[in-house]
């Protein structure tokens, strides 16, 4: 009755969260945590979690009161309760995934039937920490091949459904409740999520992936790297639906050095996976990107430019086709080739008119050459309504957030207060954490000599974002030195400077404030 009571009080998550904080700390043995986490799974109708946690026991080694507890357990595991529906196996595969495994198996903690993990030889407490969840964990030696280790974990599940994941992939909350309710009562289908690639200090690259299908003999995942479940469902007859409302947040590799390490890796898998699927459209692309990854320029371009030429990309994957051409644009572009950079984004809109990355970057190219109307007319629809996710990442809502800077721009320096005014309000409607949106504002406002509302928003945007703002900083320093407050603008200056700012951009008003005839020692060395 107590295991009850605590999960009424807690919930299994909770309850469960707890038993593997006492277990980490030395407060509970290992057979005492994995009878008593079993109890709490096999309570929230999780057999198979049960049946899993039980399998890491020796009953030979159980105390008298432990033996008890496992025997009742195995009577009960006789008759399991009927499962609402079809269940599921999350299925994931793992070397040294000690720093994240634990957040990855946390978010799916509360739906998955069944956790299959398949490590290819981890060095670190990895297989450890994921036996706390009642995982199978199957050993199989790297080979440079993701598909086979990905099939091994689907061998190894008896579950209705798989659901794949990464060891550093989270699974949002509400995102995991809207899977639970297809496999539950859905038909076999395969479900494209939205899979967002996490970005520090900007919006996620996102894109969709078929990450839950129906376990089957006849599917199974291909490639050695890139992997594509896709074909099996293809040849199986099984269809897939786009579910871009249910997400899956993936942080990525976040020291340079390994990410580097691991690009490197895979441009050997992927050219050695070409070599046996000439023409690929998926893999051409994966090439190419992993060359301006790693800053291979020439490289990059010619692998795009080889997709471009392949007449029967557009058909296979007109994602990965189009992709091409942006990216040869965008790489163009940052080598001052401006004429091939326009010859390519034109032809990405020709074949796909809803590239809102194709429109920004036209629009910033027109900007260099001195055509602003004309660019105000690209950011104007590269700022416009966000389309569906595709299957080739992108990162739609960063561009809508640059067009309205750069059209803001604009807007301020033909004076058009009226028009920017709404732009921005519209904007801070929907993204209202974007501090560079209320210094526009300020700067505006400023024009107007509007001082007092326009200081509010120097100083909405520093409280946002305080670290390399000089421009709100400097924008607040100013008003603060007009209005003879020459202290309060010196503070702001020094926490410039003190926050990372440039000294070029800030000298200015120090020389203002030096001709003010106030000594600002502490700013002026």
């Amino acid at each position: 009755m107590r295991i009850q009571n605590l999960i009424e009080s807690y919930g299994c998550a909770g309850y469960l969260k707890c038993l593997r904080r006492r277990y980490r700390t030395g407060r509970l043995t290992w057979p005492r945590f994995a009878l008593t986490a079993a109890r709490v799974y096999l309570e929230d109708n999780k057999p198979k979690r049960t049946r899993a946690l039980l399998d890491t026991l020796d009953p030979n080694q159980l105390t008298i009161h432990e033996d008890d507890r496992y025997q009742d357990l195995l009577s009960r595991l006789a008759k399991p309760a009927p499962l609402p529906g079809a269940d599921c196996s999350v299925n994931m595969i793992t070397k040294n995934e000690s720093e994240t495994i634990e957040a990855a198996l946390d978010s799916a903690d509360t739906v998955a039937d069944e956790i299959v993990v398949c490590d290819t030889g981890s060095e670190d407490d990895t297989r450890e920490k994921a036996r706390l969840y009642g995982t199978v964990i199957v050993r199989d030696e790297w080979r440079g091949d993701f598909s086979r280790a990905r099939n091994r974990a689907i061998d190894a599940s008896t579950c209705a459904w798989i659901l794949w994941m990464d060891a550093d992939d989270r699974l949002e909350q509400a995102s995991a409740e809207g899977l639970a309710a297809i496999w539950r009562s859905g038909p076999p289908q395969g479900v494209a999520v939205c899979v967002a690639n996490r970005i520090k200090n900007a919006p996620p690259v996102q894109f969709l992936q078929v990450r839950l299908f129906p376990r089957r003999d006849d599917v199974r995942f291909e490639r050695a790297i890139h992997e594509q479940i896709m074909f099996g469902l293809h040849r199986a007859g099984i269809p897939f639906t786009r579910c871009e409302h249910i997400r899956i947040v993936h942080t990525g590799y976040q020291d340079p050095r390994e990410y580097r390490r691991k690009m490197r890796r895979n441009q050997e898998l992927v050219a050695r996976e070409l070599e046996k699927n000439p023409g690929d459209p998926a893999l051409m692309l994966a090439l190419a990107d992993g060359y301006s990854s790693l800053r291979q320029t020439d490289e990059a371009v010619r692998a795009y430019k080889q997709l471009c030429e392949s007449e029967a990309a557009f058909t296979q994957t007109p994602d990965a086709y189009i992709q091409a051409h942006v990216n040869i644009g965008t790489l163009e572009m940052a080598r001052a080739n401006l004429h091939e950079a326009k010859r390519y984004l034109y032809r990405s809109l020709y074949l796909d008119p809803k590239r809102l990355e194709s429109f920004y970057y036209l629009g910033r190219l027109l900007l260099k050459e001195g055509n602003e109307e004309q660019a105000a007319g690209f950011f104007v629809r590269a700022a416009g309504p966000l389309p569906g996710l595709r299957m080739t990442a992108s990162n739609n809502v960063m561009v809508r957030l640059e067009s309205i800077y750069y059209l803001s721009e604009l807007l301020l320096k033909w004076q058009k207060h009226d028009e920017l005014q709404d732009l921005l309000a519209s904007a801070l409607d929907q993204y209202p954490m974007v501090p560079r949106f209320y210094t526009q504002l300020a700067r505006s406002l400023f024009t107007q000599h509007r001082h007092k509302d326009a200081a509010a928003m120097f100083l909405r945007s520093i409280a946002l974002c305080s670290q390399k703002n000089d421009e709100a900083y400097c924008g607040a320093a100013e008003i603060f030195r007009l209005h003879g407050d020459l202290d309060a603008a010196g503070r702001y200056l020094h926490a410039a400077l003190a926050n990372g700012g440039n000294t070029r951009k800030i000298q200015p008003l120090i020389a203002r404030l030096r001709a003010s005839r106030r000594a600002l020692v502490p700013i002026c060395k």
